[in-house]
């Protein structure tokens, strides 16, 4: 067995393999066309077969090893966790990592545990559990780890998180012994406002002389003006600031609003007068740059001089933009914005960077490439993400640090949270969505993580000489028909080896292998399906029946003549999923404001009948759609919103005074092997009945002001000639925005608007019905098609500019 570990040395035993029997082993060497016992199944000619379950009895991640974008020669890899792998080697809702100086990993999840990586996968017992003292409501939760200089010495590490009672921030520092860290030995080394459910602690970093850097938000509401944003421009208060302190929390007497007492507030402030700095990286001359979340319409990098320069960045009474700091009317006449707006522009510091929201809406600070591992091009440049527009960035800097034109898209990647430097030279990011920590790294892999596959790809069939790319593949499931497997790949006459360290499960495991042309398959050195020779898409099908669960080497190889190329491969456990069922809430709901969401489910598992307690896994997640962006085709994106376990528990609604919001209510249920099923259901502001439209009516064409009235519309159906809307509407230069949970049945549903002048449709946040611009009534329509039935979310925004003015929308079961 060949397991990576995280400093990239390799590890030729595991514990988790050798305690692992099947039958197979025993059995005599095998014959070309022996199948190892029980069945052998094949299935002529089956194009484009789908056979990817996983392990469990789920559908498997199908995801490109390499990023869409990736520049040549380099790799998008997982390092751990992923919901193909049992529940216990698995994260939920990972926000941050941090390396231990022998190249062990911590990942904190955002419910409380910090988890433990170590040679590519995650601990099933974690590090430390916080979850009965943090809050995980919103933004909160345990939110980043840092990892002490001089860890070798005393083995601290430090926490940032938002505790439950009281509702507060803390930064914490924890003594590590071993795998463990013992929860006596907190030290609270600061504690900050966190009166609100959103933008609290942000980050951890070390910088130069043993120097505290962190970070929090200004714990203020995401979407309407309010006066608690002001905090973050009042040094003696938390809140929109970053800090710098000794590593026992003293403030520093270099900082910019040093007092000359090292306990107060504004002592430990380094720069204020930012939204939600989420992530910063720290240079070597203790200079900071950081990602600072922004409003509706940008996004900010911020640079931070050690010394000189002016240390307020705007916050709330200035953001953006693109070419100087722009100010935010909506907060223009709180006391602290008037005093500070009439000083002028050069009371700030404006954005080193800002990009609008068509282009990202949640940014995410990186590191500084300062390795060499990475070609020439990348070295010194700084690195940063957007979390919903699912990109990784890069800037050169010159010698001088001075940042260089403009950034210059590197990946794509999905929702990273955290991007890291790792010692390996590669770039670590925290793709809270796929609950994994993956990798960026240059050049050929030389082994993966188990779950994955080491694959070679070669331009000859028969798997000789040096392999053109090598790589770690998450899954087997390639239909490339006609084409080849990358980019300069031959499309016939190639060849692939897959080898990995898989998960069985006690008793009868069940392999299909479907291949056009030829596949063999080993488990243990053994052979166990032989789908040899030139064929059509063809499947085979063995069992195998184990003792105990555990990893097993898995090789697969494959070659692909002429004509299609197909090269799949699942394996389904013995051990069946549970049955997850949510009775409350149901799907397409209404809720209030701030009303208590009564939360039950249940569930039940072949083998192990009832599940309860921390079997029962809940994730509530917040679906945001801010003010449309024009030119933006993606307006929604999702909050981590609460997480609790068991069969009851209740969640706060959210404020619906601003932005759209819905809540998606999330139930994971995992038996005593780690096989876990997972269902949803759905939940929206209760303005209107299912079905209804909410709608908001303006004397203006650009959707901009207060609206000039609000009702509930049971259809859109309108053709007004040349009139208006309602009674006191203008007849030309009038906006609609329509928002509604509408049911979709099961299969192809038929979108159809109509409309003069313009009408745009989008359905879960994403754009399907473009009828924008200035035009005579105009027909379009789009198929949508869902596997099951349910309720989504629907948008629909209308103007009219002069002449005659039709809105008529509809949806059509086929």
């Amino acid at each position: 067995m060949r397991l990576l570990r995280i400093d990239g040395t390799e590890d030729l035993c595991h514990d988790y393999v050798w305690a692992v029997i099947c039958y197979f082993e025993k059995l005599p060497k095998m014959k070309e066309n022996d199948i190892v016992h029980v069945r052998a199944e094949v299935t002529p000619s089956v194009q484009n077969a789908d056979v990817t379950t996983s392990l469990f009895g789920r559908q498997a991640e199908v995801r490109p090893a390499v990023a869409a974008g990736l520049p040549p020669g380099f790799r998008d890899e997982r390092i751990a966790g992923g919901s193909d792998l049992p529940i216990q080697f698995q994260f939920n809702t990972p926000t941050t990592l941090a390396f231990l100086p022998d190249g062990r990993l911590l990942v904190t999840e955002k419910g409380g545990k910090l988890r433990l990586v170590k040679n590519n996968l995650v601990q099933p017992t974690a590090v430390l559990d916080l979850t009965a003292q943090v809050s995980p409501v919103g933004d909160g939760g345990l939110i980043s780890v840092a990892v002490d200089p001089a860890f070798a010495t005393h083995s601290f590490i430090y926490l940032i998180y938002t505790n439950n009672n009281p509702r507060e921030g803390h930064l914490s520092r924890f003594q590590m012994s071993g795998d463990t860290v013992n929860p006596s030995s907190e030290t609270v080394l600061l504690t900050t406002i966190a009166d609100h459910d959103t933008h609290m602690v942000d980050d951890i970093r070390f910088g130069p002389n043993n120097t505290l850097y962190a970070s929090d938000g200004d714990s203020s509401p995401f979407d309407t003006a309010t006066v608690y944003s002001t905090r973050s421009q009042q040094a003696n208060q938390t809140g929109g600031k970053i800090y710098r302190m000794t590593r026992d929390g003293k403030g520093v007497s270099t900082n910019p609003f040093w007092t000359g007492n090292a306990d107060d507030p504004a002592s430990k402030v380094f720069a204020l007068g930012l939204r939600n700095p989420f992530r910063l990286t720290v240079l070597p001359d203790g200079s900071v740059i950081v990602g600072d979340v922004g409003w509706n319409s940008w996004e900010e990098i911020d640079r931070i001089p050690v010394s000189g320069g002016n240390h307020n960045y705007g916050w709330p009474c200035y953001e953006g933009g693109p070419n100087g700091s722009l100010v935010q009317s909506a907060f223009s006449n709180f006391p602290i914005c008037k005093t500070l707006l009439t000083q002028g522009t050069s009371a700030v510091t404006a954005p080193s960077f800002a990009y609008d929201h068509t282009v990202g809406s949640c940014v995410i600070g990186g590191p500084v490439y300062d390795q060499s591992v990475f070609p020439a091009p990348y070295r010194g440049s700084y690195f940063f993400g957007d979390y919903t527009h699912n990109w990784i960035d890069y800037w050169p800097l010159d010698a001088s640090g001075n940042f260089v034109d403009q950034p210059i898209r590197f990946a794509t990647v999905a929702n990273p949270v955290d991007i890291e430097m790792g010692p390996d030279g590669a770039l670590y990011y925290v793709s809270i969505t796929k609950g994994q920590v993956r990798r960026i790294a240059y050049g050929m892999a030389s082994s993966c993580a188990p779950g994955n596959y080491l694959a070679n790809y070669y331009t000859n069939r028969t798997w000789s000489g040096t392999p053109t790319i090598t790589r770690c593949d998450d899954t087997i499931n390639n239909d490339w028909g006609t084409g080849g497997p990358f980019g300069t790949s031959p499309v016939d006459n190639f060849s692939v080896s897959w080898s990995g360290s898989q998960y069985f499960t006690k008793g009868i495991n069940t392999l299909s292998s479907t291949s056009d042309d030829g596949m063999q398959v080993w488990v243990d050195g053994q052979l166990v399906i032989n789908n040899n020779g030139i064929h059509p898409a063809t499947t085979k099908t063995a069992t195998l029946t184990c003792t105990t669960d555990g990893f097993h080497d898995v090789l697969v190889k494959y070659y692909e003549a002429t004509g299609k190329a197909v090269a799949k491969l699942s394996i389904t456990s013995a051990n069946k999923p549970p049955v997850p069922q949510i009775s409350q809430p149901t799907d397409g709901s209404g809720f209030a404001a701030n009303q208590v969401i009564t939360v039950t489910g249940s569930a039940t598992d072949p083998e192990d009948g009832t599940l309860s307690g921390e079997s029962l896994q809940w994730n509530v997640i917040l679906h945001h759609c801010p003010p449309v962006t024009p030119g933006n085709t993606q307006i929604c994106h999702t909050h981590p919103f609460d997480t609790f376990t068991g069969t009851i528990g209740s969640v706060t609604a959210p404020d619906t005074s601003g932005d759209w919001v819905w809540l998606e209510f999330e139930l994971t249920a995992f038996d005593s092997s780690g096989a876990n099923a997972t269902t949803r259901v759905n939940v929206w502001p209760n303005f209107c009945p299912a079905g209804s439209y909410w709608a908001h009516y303006y004397k203006n064409r650009t959707w901009t002001g207060t609206p000039a009235i609000k009702r509930c519309d049971a259809t859109i159906n309108n053709n007004w000639g040349t009139g208006g809307p309602f009674g006191a509407s203008p007849v030309d230069n009038f906006s609609i925005i329509w928002h509604s949970r509408q049911f979709f049945r099961q299969g192809p549903s038929k979108l159809t608007a109509t409309s003069d002048d313009g009408m745009q449709v989008w359905v879960d946040g994403q754009l399907v019905i473009d009828n924008n611009g200035i035009h005579p009534a105009t027909t379009k329509t789009a198929t949508l098609t869902y596997p099951l039935a349910g309720y989504h979310d629907v948008l629909i925004q209308y103007f009219e500019a002069t002449g005659n003015a039709v809105a008529q929308f509809s949806i059509v079961k086929q």
